[in-house]
């Protein structure tokens, strides 16, 4: 009877492994993947992920790729073109004198307030500014009563991170570590809300952050999202946007260092 229950056992052993090299494995944490494809993942960059864009599409609409909640797709208002030569894959290419940009309605997922919440890009320029600022991410306009956030590139070529509590006047967080930007050049910027700690804070390519006191939190208000320009200003980004993605909580150095990586990149979903 031993040597049947043996069998038996040998057999089932089998038929797992065939059932894990044909590729139909396996569910963990409730995603669905396949033996091999590196797509499983418990990465933490998972967690409180709210959209994520890879811009990989060459025209028109530009696809949300977090899989859980409502889909968060970019309308192509201005006919931005793409580059198949992105930090990975394709990104989506923005031309400033044809005042380019991607929007979304305004929404709670992308809305904020007194919480925690990050965006993470990566960003080339074909031009630099000869004046006004070059927005990257935004919920903000000019207008009072619709100021956000706002993930942009001063006239002097610096990275920065502006928030307004009340929907008018606002602070900022200017990169004065890194230096100015140039072009031809992949940059990888990371800004954030820690409601905690009650700052407000920006990283350029892994480095230590620079860090503002904020105590007051965002203003939530109805200004649609918009990637590639700043609405209510004649100037926008020249050149390339790839790998955007929002999170409502802070990132930590361990999370930024992982979405870096030595300056690959990390693509989503999952991470």
């Amino acid at each position: 009877m031993a040597k049947y229950r043996n069998w038996g056992i040998a057999v089932a052993f089998f038929a797992l492994l065939a059932f894990v090299v044909r590729g139909d494995f396996v569910i963990t944490g409730g995603q669905l993947s396949s033996f091999g494809s590196g797509s499983a993942s418990s990465s933490s960059l998972n967690t409180s992920l709210v959209s994520y864009w890879k811009l990989d599409e060459s025209s028109g609409t530009r696809y949300d790729s977090e899989p859980t909640g409502t889909p968060q797709d970019l309308t192509d208002n201005s006919t931005v073109d793409y580059t198949s030569s992105g930090l990975i894959n394709n990104a989506a290419y923005f031309v400033s004198t044809n005042l380019e940009v991607l929007t979304i309605s305004d929404s709670s997922d992308l809305s904020t307030g007194d919480i925690d919440f990050s965006i993470a890009a990566w960003v080339k320029l074909k031009s630099l500014s000869a004046s006004g600022e070059r927005h990257i991410f935004n919920k903000y306009y000019g207008a009072s009563g619709r100021r956000e956030y706002a993930l942009f590139m001063t006239v002097n070529e610096r990275l920065a991170f502006r928030v307004s509590a009340t929907g008018s006047s606002g602070v900022e967080i200017t990169d004065s570590t890194f230096g100015a930007l140039t072009t031809n050049t992949w940059y990888f910027v990371v800004a954030w809300h820690d409601s905690v700690n009650n700052q407000i804070a920006i990283s350029i390519n892994n480095q230590t952050p620079q860090t503002l006191a904020h105590t007051t939190g965002v203003y939530n208000g109805t200004q649609r999202v918009g990637i590639g320009m700043y609405e209510g200003d004649p100037y926008a980004w020249d050149g390339y946007i790839d790998e955007v993605g929002f999170w409502k909580k802070a990132l930590t150095s361990n999370e930024i260092s992982e979405l870096y990586n030595s300056g690959s990149g990390k693509t989503c979903c999952p991470f």
